[in-house]
């Protein structure tokens, strides 16, 4: 961070200043098993987002309850016991999609992509 001084007041000014928030909601593993953690304290988790564990083992939130949530994992759970810290990330898991891709879709998928996009699903 760079400071230079105002010539018309002699303020202090900070230049490339960037307002980041550090607030992360953490939770912890109350029950391990079988590719599958509990876990308390994560209040505003949603369907679909990936959390991050301690040891760097990452999952997908697949339960959602009033008191815990349910997390898939997307590793090895041996490093993850009861008690091991869950910090939320606030991304949907989900597959990027290039160019390639785009160009394979015919006129079904596009119908079914605009359906989603409205947040319902039509049958």
């Amino acid at each position: 961070m760079a400071k230079r001084k105002n010539n018309i007041d002699d303020i202090d000014i900070v230049d490339d200043f960037e307002l980041e928030a550090k607030d992360k909601e953490i939770g912890v593993v109350n029950w391990v098993g079988d590719g599958i953690a509990n876990v308390d304290g994560i209040d505003h988790a949603f369907y679909g987002e990936i959390v991050v564990f301690d040891c760097g083992v990452k999952g997908m939130v697949q339960d959602v309850r009033r008191d815990e949530i349910g997390v898939i994992l997307f590793g090895r759970d041996t490093d993850i016991k009861e008690g091991t810290r869950v910090i939320r990330t606030g991304k949907m898991a989900g597959i990027p999609v290039g160019e390639a891709f785009e160009g394979n879709l015919n006129q079904k998928d596009l119908y079914c992509l605009e359906i989603w996009q409205s947040g319902r699903w039509i049958h």
